[in-house]
């Protein structure tokens, strides 16, 4: 094994992103054979022509034969963001250089700190682009399939005993969103944020910060996080921090997941938002309903959840009606269609996504209702169990506007069974995906081309967007009631 060639790539690599300047070649060589438990290094230039995940495999390979991680994909990313935080910006530094894009050009500073993500590896930008992503027709319109190959599958049931652990020891740091994640080294159960950098923002004059995620659904997809370790709420306030964010970065788009178990967030316990540059599927959506209320364009979407879309330019409005309509819906109970607001705890919220186009801000605002009893232990308004053997985790924002996140174990089980269907294996492979034999049971008897499968899985995603519109027990008829309740 070359181990002056493989630290060289990576001294190179830094130096060609500008990560490292040439006085500071013989500290990082040093640093790194530290790491990696070597005795020595000499420099060599050459042009830079690898990817990052080929320069750190090098290195980590080196790790593995010297006894230092075990071959394991947790480990490794263990590691390898130690050897990426040698050369990522200390975070003053960061701060200090967003502030400065920030003074000339707001969007300019968003790019400067995803282009350092990136090349710093905490976003691992090769990996999604391994992700299988499509698009398929619906009575809808267009839906955005994602097979996401980076990020593990949870169980809903999985949340509820993380938060026991949490509760039986004293957690550091707090939850995966705190701040004090930034340098964190990581473990068995928790990311690895030792090259994690963010800049902080105020909104609403609240302190927030801003970061990009590692797992990459969308272009640019970040997370703008409360200082603060605080509860999510759908609060009077949330619009008002919504829409001074998207003045400040009009390129992009803002939301927030609800704010209760099972229909919103898998972090519920500190506060924060979804951003990025994306087109989702529901800006096409068609309209059912379209009327002005209070001085604002108001849209009933025809879309599998209970959407309303406002649009206008006056922003104070826009929050005014925004926050009734949010107010209405929490109160509002119809238990013969299984829609109760209250109990022993609420169950009312909504998913909200905001952007501005031009002089308009456009406001998305899905209903979501978290019921559940033991008749529909995972929620009336979840997705049938019937539909888990393709997606079981809560259905987000993400979702909400018609981007299927589907995990990663689907690449595979998928062209199993496609096989399996065109007779290519025989039926014994079943026992391989034995979540999706009734699934098999209902397609056989013709062949499939992998568009056919695509377009298969969509149908199913449609499907478990529809279970999560709290209308589903209704007609429409219910809906055009509470849309006339507004203007009361």
């Amino acid at each position: 094994m070359d181990y002056n060639n493989a630290i060289n790539e990576f001294i190179n690599y830094a130096l060609h992103h500008r990560l490292i300047k040439k006085n500071d070649i013989c500290y990082i060589g040093n640093r790194l054979i530290d790491l990696l438990k070597l005795d020595n290094f000499t420099y060599e230039s050459f042009k830079h022509n690898k990817t990052i995940d080929d320069v750190l495999n090098s290195l980590l390979d080196i790790a593995i034969n010297n006894n230092i991680i075990n071959d394991s994909t947790l480990e490794r990313d263990l590691f390898d963001t130690k050897i990426m935080n040698l050369v990522t910006p200390m975070p003053r530094e960061v701060e200090a250089k967003f502030k400065e894009y920030y003074a000339k050009s707001p969007k300019n500073a968003l790019s400067y700190l995803y282009n350092l993500s990136v090349d710093t590896n905490y976003v691992r930008l090769n990996r999604s682009l391994n992700d299988l992503e499509w698009k398929s027709s619906s009575k809808y319109g267009e839906l955005s399939i994602s097979i996401n190959l980076a990020k593990p599958e949870h169980d809903p049931k999985e949340y509820a005993f993380y938060k026991k652990i949490e509760r039986a020891k004293v957690m550091y740091p707090k939850c995966m969103l705190c701040r004090e994640n930034v340098g964190f080294s990581g473990s068995m159960i928790a990311h690895p944020n030792t090259n994690l950098r963010f800049a902080s923002i105020k909104l609403d004059g609240k302190d927030f910060f801003i970061y990009f995620s590692p797992y990459s659904y969308y272009k640019e997809h970040c997370h703008i996080v409360s200082y603060e370790h605080e509860p999510m709420e759908i609060s009077d306030r949330t619009l008002v921090r919504l829409t001074e964010f998207v003045d400040k970065f009009p390129n992009y788009f803002i939301g927030s997941n609800a704010d209760l178990p099972i229909i919103g967030s898998s972090v519920l316990s500190h506060e924060h938002y979804k951003g990025g540059v994306f087109d989702f599927p529901i800006e096409k959506a068609q309209t059912i309903l379209r009327k002005t209320i209070d001085g604002v364009t108001f849209e009933y979407l025809n879309w599998p959840l209970t959407t309303f879309k406002l649009t206008t330019n006056d922003k104070d409005k826009l929050i005014s009606l925004g926050n009734k309509i949010i107010h209405k819906w929490k109160k509002y109970s119809c238990p013969e269609i299984n829609i109760v607001s209250e109990g022993t705890v609420n169950h009312n919220s909504v998913t909200l996504s905001v952007r501005k186009v031009e002089a308009n801000y456009i406001l998305y605002i899905a209903l979501r209702n978290n019921r559940f009893d033991d008749k529909q232990l995972y929620g009336y308004f979840h997705p049938d169990e019937s539909l888990h053997h393709i997606k079981k985790e809560n259905i987000g924002i993400v979702e909400v506007m018609g981007m299927a996140i589907l995990p990663g174990r689907l690449h595979k089980e998928l062209e199993i069974l496609r096989k399996v269907l065109n007779g290519v294996y025989s039926e014994d492979y079943l026992d391989e995906i034995k979540v999706h034999k009734k699934w098999y049971l209902s397609l056989k008897g013709r062949t499939y081309t992998e568009a056919d499968i695509h377009n298969e899985v969509a149908k199913k995603f449609e499907r478990i967007l529809e279970c999560c519109n709290v209308f589903r027990y209704a007609s429409r008829d219910y809906v055009i009631d509470f849309i006339d309740s507004i203007e009361r």
